[in-house]
């Protein structure tokens, strides 16, 4: 298997920007988030879709910039 990215630690999230009231995309680093919760949801008779919830480690309101 060839893979055409590299991992430089970063992840996309995205969030709710309550006082502009928009949402905002932002890169976090995977070490700053923490796990909060996993599920196995069924997307289809045959078929699961495997979920996992992270929150900031250090703040729920605050992003890094």
């Amino acid at each position: 298997m060839y893979v055409d990215a590299t991992w430089d630690g970063l992840v996309p999230c995205v969030y709710f920007d309550s006082e502009r009231r928009r949402l905002v995309k932002e890169e976090v680093f995977f070490g700053d988030l923490k796990k909060l919760q996993e599920t196995v949801r069924r997307i289809h008779v045959s078929k699961y879709m495997r979920v996992i919830e992270y929150d900031l480690a250090f703040s729920s309101e605050t992003l890094p910039k």
